[in-house]
């Protein structure tokens, strides 16, 4: 195929860039070997990273009004949050290859699927970094300008904070030259297991759409345990907590990510 691959993922009205969402067409190009262009609902072939199954299955209308009938090709997608599906649609309309959590597999109720979110192939899109951050802080970007989280920043004094707006490639060295990641970002945590390195997620009291939903769902394909602080835990305690967690199942990154390369429609490639 010499045509580009038509993914669709999710772009802000706003135009700002959001980190997990610009790594999709970036993996995607990685695995397929191919290059990919942004497509809206009506006429993409592919949906990958993100918690964006929720909003393509309300859009479907959108696919139907443009007369096409061809099926959504789904690789390592998420909900975002546990709410009652048609699925008669998932069957009529997609073709799942693999979802990100087994939240996601029990809602759309197929079997036999593989998990993973394709944010953990970001280790093969760099080489590995020289430590040189001994904390990453990875805001959401819909925390970024809160009080408390510049609060949280400031009690550091050895911290570097990372912009999830900018250029995804760049932000990866920044999360791979880190000793320890501190994230509200999914994608900050993702792309830490990645790379090995520990990672604790930061809540704030301003929740994200669909609350831990699309946390969890994340965890199961690892068996992760949940580990949280918030911006009131101190510094001391943080590195406390991290300290004494467990983050052996990191070591079963490469059979997701070898499920990842495995599971991606050979109809695309």
């Amino acid at each position: 195929m010499n045509d580009s691959i038509k993914l669709h993922y999710f772009r802000s009205h706003s135009g700002i860039k959001n980190f997990g969402d610009e790594l999709s067409p970036i993996l995607v190009e990685l695995v397929s070997k191919r290059k990919v262009r942004y497509c809206s609902i009506e006429k993409c072939e592919l949906i990958g990273l993100g918690s964006i199954f929720d909003g393509v299955l309300k859009k479907l209308w959108k696919r139907k009004l443009s007369f096409n009938t061809n099926p959504i090709h789904v690789w390592g997608s998420g909900f975002i949050q546990d709410k009652p599906i048609n699925k008669n649609l998932i069957k009529k309309n997609f073709v799942v290859h693999s979802i990100r959590g087994k939240l996601t597999q029990q809602m759309i109720n197929i079997n036999n699927l593989s998990y993973g979110d394709p944010g953990l192939l970001s280790k093969f899109l760099i080489q590995p970094q020289n430590k040189k951050i001994k904390i990453l802080i990875i805001p959401h970007i819909m925390h970024r300008a809160l009080p408390e989280i510049k609060q949280f920043i400031n009690s550091f004094s050895n911290c570097q904070v990372a912009d999830l707006t900018g250029d995804p490639i760049e932000i990866l060295r920044q999360i791979s030259s880190s000793e320890i990641v501190i994230s509200s970002s999914l994608h900050g945590l993702i792309c830490a297991d990645s790379f090995g390195i520990p990672n604790i997620r930061l809540k704030t009291s301003q929740e994200l759409k669909g609350g831990d939903f699309k946390f969890n769902d994340y965890y199961s394909s690892l068996d992760r345990n949940i580990l949280e602080i918030t911006t009131q835990d101190t510094k001391n305690d943080i590195l406390k907590i991290i300290s004494n967690s467990d983050f052996s199942y990191q070591a079963y990154v490469d059979t997701l990510c070898e499920k990842l390369y495995q599971s991606f429609p050979s109809y695309l490639k």
